[in-house]
This record gives structure tokens, C-alpha cells and sequence, in this order.
């Protein structure tokens, strides 16, 4: 099986060895871009074709959908006789494909053509197409056989797996739909792994161990399961094996109910049985035991409750407050973005989440922790059948109190002589108590020393017991026993010794690093007494214009001093961030320290920060924040596309206000190519095209063409710049737009970034005057009180300048009422005289046409398997795809009518129209969809007014059977249905 691996590369590999250049569009299927496959082929390619790794934009709390955590769209009921090739299996649960039955039937669909239904399939691994990700708990691997499982969790409700349950040469049960991957890959699509059955270990199973711990909180009518528990094999040979997928888990009952307290749960493997009683509560699932209010929040059952009576993809108009214990993380950490996502008691998930109304990033992973208690504020969803927050925040979380249990003093018993100093450290277990503070105190004779903090000082002889009290538990004690005897040499003097730090950054706090202090007795013996001395340094902080210092350290009444010569500078390295960041590799970082003015802001985590011509894009959310505002800023940079960035913050603070750089000039494609990241700039050029399909809602990106020809693109974030739509949907092809305080930026190619406090000034294209017409053109046959449109006459005019095109039909004027030769008057815009065209009115009256059924099919990322309003309708494209779908006419037709939307929240999305017969054209040529709310979650679809949906298309030159294809102009889903056509 090994050999098929390089005959998935060879059809790449021949077009770049026949000469073939590899064209924009062209895709690379998902194997020869992961990096954990191949690495060296991979590595090969991409340099080769020039193949960058995608980064998406940030987008804190919007949550993926459905990959990569396993699961997909679409996915069928059952197992069942395919309709396909002949196979060996039935791909039932009693009799479940086999890798190569699964194969045969991936092979029989179109390029990614997916069954309708789900199939049991079984198989060994033979190796991972991916590493195991805790991350996302799921499993990518190659069964013998040919087949590939795509991305599996564990059983129907997607339970992550934990590195180490499936192995090479396992048997893997398997259930989900199979696609033929690009034409190129069978595997499979959605589903879950079903059983696992381990690789046989020759030696008898002597012990079966249950570990871990047992879910304990239940919904009425919720089914019991082993969630959370492993179960260990030991076998007579000494060997282990964790067999907790493999093992058969029964239960003393099925289904929970109100008034069960106990449980119990057996594992079952190899003829070796192990049993635990869970103590279980609970709860009745018909409705919520609290409000939900800030006073009575809802528990993670309530909010099970909640979430399970929506349907998949509904949420609550409503927030609630919901308070429960952390169970587990359904992500890693990430401090880029500083969100939790957690599984509280009870089953209900918190989906990265930030704190507070403000949504104030984590730092650390410690800020939340299992078995903290979490209170969140956020509206309840069903997501793919889960419940889960959408939106909201961390309003509140109580650590539980971890009590110490022991302390370790660094010294157990002492021996002083008088006039020694010593210092005892006292360490509180565990590490995570809650608090690890100490009170010191001493039982002693004769007042032999004192002690201050654990700084002991012999006075006189005698002996001393000294006790470390935990404050969090006075009951925990640990003690020193100290004896002072009579002094056999006494201090003569101390000596500061050393090379002292010297260079210092402006603000920058003084210090001893790199002195010591050594004590000399009258027996000529020295003790390094630098830990236990008293150090006094002349100033606190560095200042600029400092030349020295003076740094006194005391012992025992004596002391010595040193006076230190200091340099301090300006605290800046800028240039030194900006281009470090510049020539950082992708993936790697570097820690600066700089200052500059925020010169712009975004949104609330996207802030520029500016200095000498220089800008740094600081990726956080700062409430203190401000632009204008000087600000100093330690953290490490990365380069993002070419874009000096933030990644994660050490340190920021306000230092003030300061000063506004000028914004820099920029007129050409080549300004921009040219001009520094991440500065305030004005840029001027023409409009390419009428503006006047911006939208607010979504990201847009605007084209002006610079004083050099080039293109210069300028960036709306979505939802930010509403009050400007006016302005910028005024915009017509040929106006002179000027933007000020901009922010230059790289997305792979340079960019202009429209940002708060930015705007535009509009000069109007001076209007062309008309300098004679060419031809007036209009419909040869109207209808017995029919009419003709604008739309219908096309008049050519030359301007002055030389150039010709068509001029705007303002009016078209002809009497209909009665049959015969008429001529129809047209008014043009830029032309005072009235102009004509003959046209014949039919004598007929206005027929209406018969309509017929057209046919439909699916094209490329598009499915047939739902209705709109009962009516069969194609889904085109995917969240994440455009996608194309095709109407077949006969010949003769001359009217298309068809009903299309966009799915729900998808703005600026249009149908494009291309026929596959030379000659024949439609008008129009595109269709401007608007979404619609039916238009969500699964069919079927109910669309209530379909009529704001129902476009005619006039068709021309249809002489023979004609294949429409209609294709997304964005990387978003549509609906088509009802299609009908007119001869």
C-alpha cells in the first residue's frame, strides 16, 4: 500500500517535468501540504510553486465551523446496500465494509462526491495521515486497504481522544458518509470511529484497572456512560495496555431518572471484568431548576436543558448567567488571544470566552484552572447538537482553597557564633496552595538572637527553637533549632567587591546586580555575607542626564560603598523592532522593548503604533489605550505576511501624550509598494469602478489605480465603517478619492487599511461632452400596449476627446396603443436633442408564455438532497467555498425564471451566468442575491415570501439544447430552486 502514497504525487510531478506551469486556481490536495507527511516532498513543492501557509485573520470568539474538530456537513442516516459498485460487504453494523469495499465505492463518485447515506467500515490502521492533536482530540489515518479516516473523534456525540487509543495495526470500526476527495483520495466524510479493537498482545489478561474520573452529573432520560474513565489491561507477561476503547463497558442501568444516587459501571475485556459504583445526581430535564439571572444562575445541566430544546444552529435572544465547576479545557490556551474554552459540571461548554463587558484577554493558562468555579454571562446555542455559550464573557472565578499541608525550611538547626547572620527560606506545600505565607516566631533563652522574616542575627549565647506558621493553616508548622555559641573571631571589617552594572535604559530601576559583600574576621577568614546584607543604592530609578551612583551595603553596623559611574539612554529600540520583525522567519519571534504614538485603531484589539517613521501593529486589546497616546511596550514580534506585529504581550503602559506624526504622501502603486508598515499615510488615486456595491457588513476591499497605473487596494473590516457607506457607495469609476490618516499595510501584497478616524474626500469625474451620436439601436417589435424600457435601447455616442461608448437612456417614449410603424423618441443623458428609433407594434395582443420545468443539477461544491417550500433546490458553495450548478434549456427557449437567495447573513453575493453554446447570452448576465433568514441550518427550507427572490432571465440565440452554468462570486452558500423556462 505504501506505493500509492507516490502515486497520489506523480500527476503533479509530470506536469513539472513536461514543462507545465502551475496555474492560479489550480488547487494541491490536502496531502501534499501537511506538514507532517512528507515533510522533505512538501517542502519541495511549496518552494516550487511558491506556496504560502494560509493564516487566517484574527477573529477572537468567532468559532470554526465544522473542521477541523471532526464532524461534517450533510452527513446521512444508516448504513445501507450501496447503489454503486459490486462489494464484498454490506457496510451495516452486522456486516461493515471492508477498506477496499469502502474504496471501490469512493471511486464510483464524481470528484468529491459524497454518499447520500453513512456506512460502517472496518479496518487496520496502517499508518497516521496526521500527528495525534490534544487539541483537537481527533484522529487522521490510512487503513490497509486504501481508505483514509478524515479527522474521527469517539462515538456519536464527537468525544476527544486521548493520545495513544488507536495505534498502528489496531482494528478500527469506523461510521460515516465516503467521499471521493478531489477525484483523487477516498476517505471519509463526518462520522466518528465507532470501536477499536487493539492489537493482540500474546499473554493472558490477569487484571483489569478502572481509572480516572466518572461523569457523576445526569439529565433524566440521558443515557449512562464510562465518560472519563480508562481501562488498563496488565497481561501474566508484565506487559499494560490501555484497552478503554477496545474494553465493553455495561452499566446496572441504561437510562437516568430522577432519584438515582448510585451507579454502577463495569469494563469487560478479554474474559477479565472490573466494576466501580459512581455516585450520580440527577436532575429532571423538562425544565431549568433555576432563573438564569445574575441572583439564581443556571447550573450546566439548566443550561443543557436550555441548549437541547433548540434546534441545530438556534440560539437564545436572551443571555443568562450560568455557574458551574471547570471540568476539563476543549482547547489549549492560546495567549495571542487570550480566551478560555471549557466544559463546566453538567456537560455545557464555554466557548472562548474572555473576562468581563469589556472582553478583557487572559494572560496566563493559570487565570483558570480545573476545579475553579466559573460564573458566565452569555446567550445559550446548539451547536451541531451541542450546547454551548454563543458570545458573552467570564463575569466571576472562585479558585477553590487549597490548604497547606507541609513547610520546608531550608535549614533544620543552625549553629551561630555571636554576632553571625543567617536566613532561613520557608517553602509552603503544595505548590498551588492558596496562600503560602508564614509567621515567624521564636522560643529562645536569653535572648540569643532576633529574627525578622527568617533573618536571623546571634546576639548571645544560648539557643533558640524558630517555627514558620502557615497563615493558611495554623496547625502546619515547621522549625529551625538554633545554637548560638561565644564568638571566636570577631568582625573586623566588609568589602564591596565586584563589577557593578553600569549601562541603564531611562526608567530602568538601579540595582547591585553583579556586586558582593564579604565579611573579614580577626582570624583573617572571610564569609560571603552578600545575601544577608542590607543594600542602600542612592537613587530608585534611572534618569536621563545620571552620571553616578552611589551603592552602600551594611553588615553587622559595619558597611562599605562604591560609587558607580552610569550611562542612561533613551529607552527605544523601534528601528531595532521594526526591522528584526521584518527579517524574523515565518513562525519565529523576537523580544523588544519600544515606545511610539498610537497613530490609529481598528477595532479593539488592533492598535499602530508609530515612531520615526516606523509602525508596529499591537495585536491586544488595552483598555488604557488611546490614539494619540505615547505608550512604552515590551513584547515579542513576528512577522505576519510581511507585517512587523505583536505576538504576545509582555508588558504596555501609557507614558502620556505625544505627538502626531505627519501623515505621509502617497499617489502611486509604487508610494505604496514603497512606503513603511504600519504608518498614518493620505492616498490619492482614481476610482477603477462605481463603489456602490460596498457594504458595511462585510469586509471590502476598494480599488484605486495610482498616478503610475498600478492598483492600489484599500481594506474595510466588516462592520466598522458604517457611517461612511454613504460616501463611499457615491463613489463612480473615474472620481478622484482621497484618503486621510490611513494605515499602510501587507496582506501578502501592500494594501491601504481604513481605520477609525480615517476618511475621504470624493472629487466627481469631470462629465465627457458628447460630440456627435453613432447609433440609436432598440427592439424591432413591441407588443399592442406594450412597453419599451431604457434598458431595451442602446445608443453609441463620440465625445470630444476622441473616445466613444454608450451614453445613459434617460427616457424612451412610443405610442403602443394601436398596431402599425411607429417611432419611439429617446432622451439621452449630455444631449438635448430628442433622438428616434422605427419600431412595429404588433397587432396581437400581450401573450402570456407557458412555462415548463427546467432541469436542475448540482455542479461543483453544491448538493440536490433538499427543498424549498416542497420544491427541490440546489445548495451551491459552503461556508468556506463558492461552488457552481447548472440549468439545462431546450431549444427555443426565450425566458428563464428562477428563485435564488443568499444563505442567511451573507451579503454581496452574486449568481454569475455562462452558457456552453457559442452565441447564446442572457440579460443579465449576473444575479445580485439578498439573503434570507430561511435560508439556514438544514432542509428543508421554508422561505416566506419567495417572490423578492424570483428573477426572469431573457435568453437569445437558444437554437439548440443549452447547459447554464451559474457560479458564487464569493467564497459563500446559495440557494436555487423553481427554475422554469418559456418558449
Amino acid at each position: 500500500m505504501k506505493k500509492r502514497k507516490i502515486l497520489y504525487l506523480f500527476p503533479l510531478a509530470a506536469l513539472v517535468l513536461s514543462g507545465c506551469t502551475f496555474q492560479e486556481g489550480w488547487e494541491i490536495t490536502r496531502n501534499w501540504t501537511n506538514e507532517k507527511v512528507f515533510t522533505p516532498v512538501v517542502d519541495f513543492f511549496k518552494g516550487l510553486l511558491g506556496i504560502e501557509d494560509k493564516k487566517e485573520e484574527k477573529k477572537d470568539d468567532e468559532k470554526p465551523t465544522p473542521d477541523p474538530q471532526g464532524g461534517g456537513e450533510g452527513e446521512g442516516e444508516g448504513g445501507g446496500e450501496h447503489e454503486g459498485p459490486q462489494t464484498e460487504h454490506q457496510g451495516t453494523e452486522q456486516d461493515p465494509y471492508s477498506a477496499e469495499d469502502a474504496v471501490l465505492v469512493a471511486n464510483s463518485l464524481e470528484a468529491d462526491g459524497v454518499t447520500s447515506a453513512s456506512y460502517y467500515i472496518k479496518g487496520k490502521v496502517e499508518y497516521f495521515e496526521e500527528a495525534f492533536d490534544a487539541t483537537y482530540g481527533n484522529y487522521s489515518f490510512m487503513m490497509e486497504g486504501g481508505f483514509i479516516a478524515w479527522r474521527l473523534k469517539y462515538g456519536p456525540t464527537y468525544q476527544k481522544f486521548n493520545d495513544g487509543d488507536i495505534a498502528v495495526g489496531d482494528e478500527v470500526t469506523v461510521y460515516a458518509q465516503i467521499q471521493n476527495f478531489k477525484g483523487e483520495k477516498p476517505e471519509t466524510k463526518g462520522g466518528y470511529v465507532v470501536k477499536v479493537e487493539k492489537q493482540e498482545i500474546d499473554a493472558q489478561v490477569t487484571d483489569l484497572a478502572i481509572t480516572g474520573t466518572p461523569k457523576t452529573a445526569y439529565l433524566a432520560g440521558e443515557t449512562y456512560s464510562n465518560e472519563g474513565l480508562r481501562a488498563v489491561a496488565t497481561f501474566d507477561n508484565g506487559e499494560q495496555q490501555d484497552v478503554t476503547l477496545a474494553a465493553t463497558w455495561t452499566y446496572s442501568k441504561e437510562t437516568a431518572e430522577v432519584g438515582d444516587t448510585t451507579l454502577n459501571i463495569t469494563a469487560s475485556y478479554k474474559n477479565v471484568s472490573n466494576s466501580i459504583n459512581v455516585s450520580v445526581t440527577v436532575q429532571d430535564s423538562s425544565n431549568p431548576e433555576h432563573a438564569g439571572t445574575e441572583q439564581d444562575p443556571y447550573t450546566g445541566a439548566d443550561a443543557m436543558i436550555v441548549g437541547n430544546k433548540l434546534n441545530a444552529g438556534q440560539v437564545t435572544e436572551s443571555s443568562y448567567y450560568i455557574k458551574g465547576k471547570v471540568v476539563s479545557f476543549e482547547e489549549s490556551f492560546n495567549p495571542d488571544y487570550g480566551n478560555f474554552s471549557f466544559k463546566i459540571e453538567g456537560g455545557f461548554i464555554g466557548w472562548r470566552l474572555k473576562y468581563g463587558e469589556n472582553f478583557t484577554p487572559f494572560t496566563s493558562a493559570s487565570d483558570l484552572e480545573v476545579g475553579d468555579e466559573v460564573t458566565m454571562y452569555a446567550q445559550i446555542q446548539n451547536y451541531q447538537g451541542k450546547p454551548e455559550t454563543k458570545g458573552g464573557y467570564i463575569v466571576e472565578i472562585d479558585k477553590p482553597v487549597v490548604a497547606p499541608t507541609s513547610i520546608e525550611l531550608s535549614e533544620s538547626s543552625l549553629t551561630l557564633e555571636v554576632g553571625q547572620m543567617a536566613q532561613l527560606t520557608a517553602t509552603v506545600l503544595p505548590a498551588n496552595a492558596t496562600n503560602k505565607n508564614v509567621e515567624w516566631t521564636v522560643a529562645q533563652t536569653a535572648g540569643a538572637i532576633s529574627c525578622e522574616n527568617g533573618l536571623i542575627t546571634a546576639l548571645t549565647e544560648g539557643t533558640a527553637t524558630v517555627t514558620a506558621t502557615a497563615l493558611g493553616d495554623p496547625t502546619v508548622t515547621a522549625s529551625c533549632e538554633v545554637t548560638v555559641n561565644a564568638a571566636t573571631k570577631t568582625l573586623t571589617s566588609v568589602v564591596m567587591s565586584g563589577t557593578p552594572k553600569t549601562e541603564y535604559y531611562d526608567g530602568d530601576a538601579y540595582s547591585r546586580e553583579g556586586l558582593t559583600l564579604t565579611a573579614v574576621y580577626s582570624d583573617q577568614s572571610q564569609e560571603d555575607v552578600t545575601a544577608v546584607a542590607t543594600w542602600e543604592i542612592s537613587k530608585e530609578t534611572a534618569e536621563i542626564g545620571d552620571t553616578s551612583i552611589t551603592i552602600t551595603a551594611s553588615y553587622n553596623d559595619l558597611s562599605d560603598s562604591m560609587n558607580v559611574a552610569v550611562t542612561v539612554t533613551e529607552l527605544n529600540q523601534f528601528a531595532e523592532a521594526y526591522e528584526a520583525a521584518l527579517a524574523i522567519s515565518s513562525g519565529e519571534t523576537a523580544e523588544f522593548t519600544f515606545k511610539g504614538v498610537i497613530v490609529a485603531k481598528r477595532q479593539n484589539n488592533e492598535w499602530f503604533i508609530q515612531h520615526d517613521g516606523m509602525g508596529i501593529e499591537y495585536y491586544a486589546n488595552n483598555a488604557n489605550f488611546a490614539v494619540g497616546k505615547l505608550v512604552k511596550v515590551t513584547s515579542t514580534l513576528q512577522n505576519y505576511k510581511g507585517l512587523p506585529e505583536t505576538k504576545t504581550i509582555k508588558s504596555s503602559e501609557v507614558l502620556g501624550d505625544g505627538t502626531m506624526p505627519t501623515p505621509v504622501e502617497l499617489a502611486s502603486g509604487a508610494d505604496v509598494a514603497a512606503a513603511k508598515l504600519n504608518v498614518l499615510a493620505n492616498v490619492t488615486g482614481t476610482a477603477k469602478a462605481d463603489w456602490s456595491s460596498y457594504s458595511a457588513g462585510s469586509n471590502n476591499t476598494l480599488t484605486l489605480v495610482g498616478s503610475d497605473g498600478e492598483d492600489i487596494a484599500v481594506y474595510f473590516k466588516s462592520g466598522l465603517f458604517s457611517d461612511k457607506e454613504a460616501a463611499l457607495k457615491a463613489v463612480k469609476e473615474g472620481d478622484t478619492v482621497t484618503f486621510t490618516n490611513v494605515v499602510t499595510s501587507k496582506f501578502n501584497n501592500p494594501q491601504i487599511l481604513f481605520a477609525a478616524g480615517s476618511d475621504l474626500t470624493v472629487t466627481p469625474a469631470p462629465v465627457k461632452e458628447i460630440a456627435s451620436i453613432t447609433s440609436v439601436t432598440g427592439p424591432t417589435e413591441v407588443a399592442l400596449n406594450g412597453t419599451v424600457s431604457t434598458n431595451d435601447v442602446t445608443v453609441v455616442v463620440e465625445y470630444t476627446d476622441g473616445s466613444s461608448g454608450n451614453a445613459t437612456v434617460t427616457a424612451v417614449t412610443v405610442d403602443t396603443t394601436s398596431a402599425g410603424e411607429k417611432t419611439a423618441d429617446v432622451t439621452i443623458e449630455g444631449w438635448n436633442e430628442t433622438l428616434h428609433f422605427t419600431i412595429t407594434v404588433s397587432n396581437d395582443g400581450p401573450v402570456t408564455p407557458t412555462y415548463y420545468d427546467a432541469t436542475m443539477a448540482k455542479g461543483t461544491d453544491a448538493y440536490d438532497d433538499g427543498t424549498v417550500n416542497g420544491k427541490p433546490c440546489i445548495k451551491i458553495g459552503t461556508s468556506k467555498k463558492g461552488g457552481t450548478m447548472t440549468i439545462t434549456v431546450p431549444a427555443g427557449a426565450v425566458e428563464l425564471k428562477v428563485y435564488a437567495c443568499a444563505w442567511n447573513g451573507v451579503s454581496n453575493l452574486s449568481l454569475g451566468i455562462t452558457s456552453d453554446k457559442t452565441g447564446v447570452t442572457t440579460s443579465p448576465t449576473a444575479l445580485a442575491l439578498t439573503a434570507d433568514s430561511g435560508a439556514s441550518n438544514n432542509s428543508p427550507f421554508t422561505i416566506a415570501d419567495e417572490s423578492v427572490h424570483l428573477f426572469t432571465i431573457t435568453l437569445t440565440g437558444v437554437t439548440e439544447q443549452t447547459v447554464l452554468t451559474f457560479t458564487t462570486s464569493l467564497a459563500k452558500r446559495a440557494i436555487v430552486w423553481g427554475a422554469q423556462y418559456a418558449l
